[in-house]
């Protein structure tokens, strides 16, 4: 997949506006788009898998984001299962 659709008056979503809001909400928030676009490059229906059976760890995506822990310390409380993370932007 060459991209992925983000509506323009995403900053404006209620959800959106609550994370930014919050502690480390920006980088919360960046997360979120580095999750999206890389669920766009493995084109597996919005799951981050690294392969059909072997889904992310938060420590996979922390290497293919180019972050470290240390950046992310303030994020402790966002650890979705990875396979799913992306599911709630549908709900």
């Amino acid at each position: 997949m060459d991209w992925i659709k983000i509506m323009c008056n995403l900053l404006d979503h209620r959800k959106i506006k609550m994370i930014r809001k919050g502690p480390e909400g920006n980088t919360l928030f960046l997360l979120w788009l580095l999750m999206l676009t890389e669920a766009g490059k493995c084109n597996r229906g919005g799951y981050l898998m690294v392969s059909d059976s072997l889904a992310y760890t938060g420590d996979t995506l922390l290497t293919f984001m180019r972050l470290t822990a240390g950046k992310c310390a303030g994020c402790s409380a966002f650890e979705p299962d990875p396979a799913t993370a992306l599911d709630y932007i549908y709900a």
